[in-house]
């Protein structure tokens, strides 16, 4: 099977750290959508520079693996993104590194620019990012990530039902960052996920409400720790009046500051939520829970600081 893979060397990339590979980076990702064959990122001593966005799309299809933490791209501008992914079908890519300029202020390592029905994103790293990945994917599974970003670990757009976690670590780098942040949840499953940084952050989950329907889910063992102001909050547009169903919580919070809640849900005109189910939810915040909104819920081997969750 590894003849089927095509090889950066095949287009003229070196990976010495020092060349500017982006051009044959380019050509071989293009080869990879034409021929439909996979592409292997060869580990290198000290990864692929590249001074631009790679691009991926017009293809239908696209696979890029990488053998790990041995197989890295170097962003060399502070505003880049690292691949850029236009593809309608279905995406696979992973076990690769991607590290930032020092100084990064915008740009994605991953950046989904449109739909693309079904993604696997497995086993990447980030670092000196300011998003690790952000995405407009549909369907798609974020799993075994280690991203540590400036601005955001994640943002996800409209993610539909999707997963995001199984053994995933968001590390976000700065007062002002956040884990994860997500337009329209509904249908978002979170599991097996830990926010937590040696940098007290701002949010871990910070979710934004503009479409009513589906669920959305925070499950265990996951875990959000050393938050500012919320481990899991929800917000809306002023005036907007949607609403979304069922809100499933089982997590460990831990804030990182002087003030915070664990999670933040405040009233709306209807209620925000069908039913919520709170088990196990643990942890520490000055205001604790604040949850209103909601028409009927179940809580249940909750301890949280203040008491609460209700």
């Amino acid at each position: 099977m590894i003849d089927a893979f095509l090889y950066p060397s095949a287009y003229g990339a070196v990976g010495d750290g020092a060349t500017d590979d982006t051009k044959a980076l380019q050509a071989w990702i293009t080869a990879c959508l034409q021929t439909g064959n996979a592409g292997w990122l060869s580990p290198t001593a000290n990864g692929y520079v590249i001074s631009a966005p790679l691009v991926a799309s017009g293809g239908y299809h696209l696979t890029i693996r990488g053998p790990g933490s041995s197989s890295k791209i170097l962003m060399k501008t502070p505003t880049q993104d690292g691949l850029q992914i236009g593809v309608s079908g279905h995406v696979e890519i992973g076990g690769f590194d991607f590290q930032g300029a020092s100084a990064a202020t915008a740009g994605a390592a991953i950046n989904f620019t449109t739909p693309t029905n079904g993604a696997l994103v497995d086993n990447i790293r980030t670092s000196n990012v300011w998003v690790g990945i952000h995405s407009n994917a549909l369907a798609f599974a974020f799993t075994r990530l280690d991203i540590a970003a400036k601005g955001a670990c994640l943002v996800l757009n409209n993610p539909g039902d999707s997963t995001v976690g199984v053994n995933s670590r968001l590390t976000p780098m700065a007062s002002t960052a956040q884990g994860v942040v997500v337009n329209n949840p509904a249908g978002l499953k979170l599991a097996d996920i830990k926010i937590n940084s040696p940098i007290p952050y701002a949010y871990g989950v910070n979710a934004v409400v503009t479409v009513s329907d589906g669920d959305f889910f925070l499950l265990a063992p996951s875990s959000v720790e050393g938050f500012l102001n919320a481990g899991l909050i929800f917000s809306k547009p002023t005036g907007s009046r949607f609403t979304f169903g069922n809100l499933v919580i089982s997590a460990q919070f831990a804030q990182g500051g002087p003030s915070g809640y664990i999670v933040f849900l405040p009233s709306n005109d209807p209620p925000w939520v069908s039913a919520l189910a709170m088990v196990g939810v643990t942890g520490n915040g000055t205001h604790g829970c604040l949850i209103s909104g909601v028409k009927s819920g179940v809580v249940t081997g909750c301890a949280t600081s203040p008491a609460g969750p209700l």
